[in-house]
């Protein structure tokens, strides 16, 4: 049987949420109040179910059957195509997005760095046996 923070965890998981913040804004709680139902290991069931639709009543209250009313999930509208899901899935391709462009910044001032390097390597090289053959 989980506990009533399991039981947030698993919700948080279903949603999608990637962090407890998320999943508390979802609520709209203050992350400080997810926290507290975790660490007292409650929550307001009532509230939970307003907001996450797709949820078995009598699992949220007594865990019993599944965790989703199967009916009730059949009848909503897909999470991913929800403005909120829609946001933070531009937000990550936007973070996505910033260190690639960051990662490509470095390769390009990396490649300068190594054609420099490979240049004088050359140079000491022909040095080398320059000094080779006149010995």
């Amino acid at each position: 049987m989980l506990n009533k923070a399991q039981m947030l965890n698993k919700i948080k998981e279903h949603y999608g949420f990637q962090t407890d913040s998320e999943f508390a804004n979802h609520l709209g709680v203050q992350p400080q109040v997810l926290s507290n139902w975790k660490s007292r290991k409650t929550f307001d069931a009532e509230l939970i179910y307003s907001k996450c639709k797709q949820l078995n009543p009598a699992w949220l209250l007594c865990q019993e059957g599944s965790m989703l009313n199967k009916k009730r999930a059949a009848l909503e509208v897909h999470e991913e195509k929800t403005p909120y899901f829609l946001k933070k899935s531009i937000e990550n391709l936007e973070k996505q997005l910033v260190r690639l462009q960051d990662t490509y910044q470095i390769i390009e001032e990396s490649k300068d760095f190594f054609h420099k390097v490979i240049q004088e390597t050359e140079r000491q090289l022909h040095q080398q046996k320059k000094l080779l053959k006149e010995s």
